[in-house]
């Protein structure tokens, strides 16, 4: 009894009340208790990965009402618009299709479906499409296969002369048009005309340009693309050409110069008629190349029901076709327009 009366002496002499002596107590244990959990728990927060910071935003787009990242290893993934805007403020949000009115939508649609040519296939045969390229700038070529029976599809570039002319005279003789439009090359050595889509431009300077290209003249289908092994295999900029072809109803045709192309993975949150050429006809122009490539479209005819072929307005070309489609009813096989294609097995 008596040290405790001491110990409460000395505590009155300091001024420290026993009330006060409990806080502090308190508060010592409580600080220990903290103390204890954050150094159990120091090692999962050093585990906790941060967020990468080497995404450029060049590679994060915006299609309809998701944003696309992709990543150093050419995977892409898909985030909400939302969540992306909160990384990103400089990502331009574009209007999916619920916001774009029903009227607006089916004029936008129509392009394709007005401009296709009509074709009834009455047996079930396996068919092909050969579509002519390069068509407009050497006209006396473009005239010889334009008299090619059984030629459907023609694609003219978009800086030849009289384009519109040229493209209405294609019409006349029965053939379904397109657009055949410039895009960078990995091997950047060729002419690409006065305009080319470019990785060196941005998204919007490419859009601006393609813009000007589809604007020039009317009448046809869709486009596909002229060279591009660049261009094409550029997620973030490619995306924006073929978001800006579904928005104006019309179709895209990959020409293939890469397999690192990135349309398929775009025409999937893209909505627009879209196919991908099978085989070059004439990347070499001998003749027994030309008709090992039509052996070859065959057979993919034969195997899946359909093919498609890429050519040009050549004369070894021009040549093989005429004996060639004159010799498909015998094989059992139809050449048809690359729409039917299109609407019937895509």
């Amino acid at each position: 009894m008596k040290k405790q009366s001491d110990n409460l002496s000395i505590l009155k002499v300091l001024g420290i009340t026993p009330q006060a002596v409990f806080i502090l107590l308190l508060g010592i244990l409580v600080s220990g208790m903290m103390l204890g959990f954050l150094v159990k728990n120091s090692g999962d927060v050093r585990k906790k990965p941060r967020p990468s910071k080497s995404v450029a935003s060049k590679n994060k787009v915006v299609i309809g009402t998701d944003t696309i990242v992709v990543r150093d290893d050419g995977k892409k993934d898909s985030l909400p618009v939302k969540k992306a805007e909160e990384q990103d403020k400089r990502i331009p949000e574009q209007k999916s299709d619920s916001q774009i009115s029903g009227s607006k939508r089916k004029k936008q649609n129509f392009v394709y479906e007005e401009n296709k040519l009509p074709f009834k296939k009455t047996s079930s045969e396996p068919v092909v499409a050969i579509v002519i390229d390069d068509m407009g700038v050497d006209m006396l070529r473009t005239q010889k296969m334009l008299k090619v029976p059984g030629i459907y599809t023609v694609s003219f570039l978009t800086y030849a002369p009289n384009l519109q002319s040229q493209i209405n005279f294609a019409k006349s003789a029965g053939k379904e048009i397109m657009l055949h439009i410039p895009m960078e090359a990995v091997n950047n050595i060729y002419d690409y005309g006065p305009e080319v889509l470019s990785t060196k431009k941005s998204r919007a300077e490419n859009l601006k340009i393609l813009s000007s290209m589809l604007d020039r003249v009317s009448g046809y289908i869709g486009v596909n693309n002229h060279m591009g092994s660049k261009f094409t295999s550029d997620f973030a900029l490619f995306s924006g050409v073929i978001e800006t072809l579904g928005e104006r109803g019309l179709m895209f045709l990959d020409s293939k110069t890469t397999p690192k192309s990135q349309a398929d993975t775009i025409a999937e949150y893209v909505k627009l008629p879209y196919i991908s050429r099978d085989v070059f006809l004439d990347d070499s122009n001998k003749m027994e190349d030309i008709e090992k490539g039509l052996v070859k479209l065959e057979k993919i005819a034969k195997k899946r029901g359909y093919a498609v072929a890429i050519g040009h307005p050549r004369d070894n070309t021009i040549n093989a076709l005429q004996s060639w489609v004159s010799s498909l009813k015998s094989k059992g096989i139809q050449s048809v327009p690359l729409s039917y294609i299109i609407d019937n097995f895509k």
